[in-house]
């Protein structure tokens, strides 16, 4: 998917419509709500690298031996891939390290302690932290500081309730979620900001919860293309909540507007570990689309037959950063094999009923200054063709018109 970062228009209401979530009664929170710190993988694979703390800090190996340093650490990996040199002194992994003061790998600065174990190429460096303070290194990743102090809210809820549903994700690498994209981009203390702590804080412990009293499935994205998709598109099997939905606003992000090139030879090498055999392509063309415009099946035509794929595959399969979204057109080339295929945008993508740049702004700050009650955010979520309806009714109230 998409870089994970969170428009201002679309969270907005996404606060609201989380909080009319979380206080409807859900049932008793997941046994493992309780969940105290989260394992981050914070550098794969690693054979050396620098350990830094101000004050003293102490390594445990797995047989219980330990080192205690102050200041610069030397870390390498041993030939054998089961033990770390630590100075001059040879420790086996898994090693443990807790130490009063900040732990530092190269030049991030962590809380909680960090733990070495034994990656394919070395060792990986895991930070073992509590949830509220792994949510302080995740949100700056994920927001501006500066945005409304709700959109700050509702993306901590959010990230919250992601963490916690997907702990253990990367259990077999020896944590639960990775610094990266591919879980959520997480920086430790060099991603902290008074703000979001804030946020952080003020939602300590919420989280958003199904009807049977799980952790929702909670993905974010930066921008939908104008309408979001229903998630059996995208991923496999259903889920009630996640229904493909028009953007109450229209907005433009740094991902609204993207082309691609590939070769017909290129897509055709992607595609063959998916089960393409068709020959030589030929074409490809879109099959069907959602009410959005969004592709949901892609038909591929070769010189030996012809297939339809899912369009989610087909994406992951030549790459979701290059192909950013579903909601694409495909320009045919001609022969030979070599010349390309331009994927773009649909044209066709709804971006909500059409307000002026000035009055998008003015709906903006009456929501952010509470103007609408629960049940009006959600009805204008449902219902984005009334947004002028209600933007007439702010301006009212505010005038003293009507209460």
């Amino acid at each position: 998917m998409a870089k994970r970062k969170v428009n201002l228009a679309s969270t907005v209401f996404f606060a609201v419509l989380l909080s009319a979530f979380l206080f409807i009664p859900a049932g008793p929170l997941p046994a493992d709500a309780a969940v105290k710190t989260i394992r981050v993988g914070v550098a794969m694979d690693q054979t050396k690298g620098t350990l830094y703390s101000s004050g003293t800090m102490t390594l445990k190996d797995a047989k219980g031996k330990t080192l205690t340093r102050k200041g610069s650490l030397s870390i390498s990996v041993d030939r054998s891939g089961n033990f770390i040199t630590a100075g001059n002194v040879s420790l086996q992994l898994p090693v443990e390290i807790t130490g009063k003061n900040l732990l530092q790998w190269g030049n991030h600065p962590y809380r909680g302690s960090l733990r070495l174990v034994p990656a394919n190429k070395g060792f990986t460096v895991v930070n073992i932290v509590d949830t509220e303070n792994y949510l302080r290194g995740v949100l700056k990743m994920e927001v501006n500081p500066s945005w409304g102090m709700e959109v700050l809210k509702a993306q901590a809820i959010v990230a919250r309730t992601y963490a916690l549903r997907n702990l253990g994700k990367h259990g077999k690498e020896g944590y639960d979620l990775c610094a990266l994209q591919h879980c959520q981009v997480y920086r430790g203390v060099n991603a902290e900001d008074s703000r979001l702590t804030k946020a952080v804080e003020a939602t300590r412990g919420i989280v958003v919860v199904t009807e049977k009293g799980d952790y929702a499935v909670t993905p974010y994205h930066a921008d939908s293309g104008g309408h979001t998709a229903n998630v059996a598109d995208v991923w496999s099997g259903d889920i009630p909540y996640l229904r493909g939905r028009p953007e109450p606003f229209v907005y433009e992000s740094p991902y609204s507007n993207w082309q691609v090139s590939l070769t017909l030879r290129e897509i055709e090498e992607a595609l063959k570990p998916r089960g393409l055999r068709v020959g030589n392509l030929t074409e490809v063309r879109v099959l069907e689309t959602d009410p959005a415009g969004r592709a949901v099946y892609v038909g591929l035509v070769g010189d030996q037959g012809r297939m339809k794929m899912k369009a989610s595959i087909f994406r992951l399969a030549l790459g979701s950063s290059r192909i950013k979204s579903t909601l694409f057109t495909i320009s045919q080339p001609t022969r030979p094999r070599e010349q390309t295929s331009s994927f773009a945008p649909s044209k066709g993508a709804v971006r909500g009923n059409i307000l002026s740049t000035h009055d998008e702004r003015a709906l903006i700050s009456m929501i952010e200054g509470g103007a609408f009650t629960s049940e009006e955010m959600m009805d204008m979520l449902m219902h984005p063709e009334k947004r002028p309806e209600y933007l007439r009714l702010a301006f009212k109230r505010r005038s003293g018109v009507e209460k």
